[in-house]
């Protein structure tokens, strides 16, 4: 996806998504699995209700999210900005939260937390 609004029904699944740039809206929750998942684009935007829960490879950079996550496989965050997660992050038991070349501090100044 390069561009637009994808507005998923609940319980969706995608598998080895690249996105770009755009507007993604999840009324339920949004799974994504796969080796070679990809949510990148500095000017991409996650919105709930939905929880997007990460059960494969993920890597990030400049994504907004307005949702809940849910890491229960291995996230990437790749980039020199802060993560903008509006919602909770929860690093499920034996997922991976990696950060590379980040700047400042995690937290971006909202109500986020990271668990």
């Amino acid at each position: 996806m390069n561009g637009g609004t994808l507005r998923l029904v609940p319980e969706s699944s995608l598998v080895n998504p690249e996105i770009r740039s755009g507007a993604v809206f999840a009324d339920g929750t949004l799974r994504l699995t796969g080796t070679n998942s990809i949510v990148t684009g500095s000017n991409t935007r996650f919105h709930g209700p939905g929880v997007l829960r990460n059960e494969g490879r993920l890597t990030e950079a400049s994504v907004w999210f307005d949702s809940d996550i849910e890491n229960a496989g291995e996230w990437i965050y790749a980039t020199t900005t802060r993560p903008r997660y509006g919602g909770l992050f929860r690093n499920l038991a034996g997922a991976t939260y990696t950060v590379t070349n980040v700047t400042g501090s995690l937290s971006d100044g909202h109500s986020s937390t990271l668990l």
